[in-house]
């Protein structure tokens, strides 16, 4: 079963909006791939949810995120000691998760993971390329 990690992106597009971050997140919660994430992907993402201008219940935000703690295995992070040439400073702790759970598979949206496609074994993805494989291995 493939290891994936899920950008803080993916999640919220699929919390927010319909589309192919969507199936990609209940590919997760059924299962389909083993998840992994971090307490700070969990503290980014609870921050991003509670932004005033996504008007979300607390409740609710709380609920999701007690969801993808049970749907995901949580993993520390071992800080890196080379960024890969990454852009943003902001995107390290992506790539930390995504090294410290040895994942096969990093689904993103963000253009600056995405300009690294693969590196040391980590191939990072779009959504819709990540249901194209899916598609080819059924």
């Amino acid at each position: 079963m493939l290891k994936v990690l899920l950008d803080t992106n993916i999640y919220i597009s699929a919390i927010l909006f319909n589309g192919k971050p969507r199936l990609v997140f209940q590919d997760l919660l059924d299962d389909i791939f083993i998840g992994y994430i971090s307490n700070e992907i969990l503290d980014e993402l609870e921050e991003t949810l509670a932004k005033p201008k996504f008007k979300l219940p607390n409740d609710f935000i709380q609920f999701t995120i007690a969801e993808i703690r049970s749907a995901t295995t949580i993993i520390k992070n071992k800080p890196l000691k080379d960024y890969m040439n990454l852009r943003d400073r902001y995107d390290f702790h992506i790539l930390e998760t995504a090294f410290s759970a040895n994942v096969d598979l990093l689904i993103t949206g963000d253009k600056d993971l995405l300009t690294l496609e693969k590196i040391k074994g980590l191939k990072i993805i779009t959504p819709d390329k990540y249901l194209r494989i899916k598609e080819d291995l059924s």
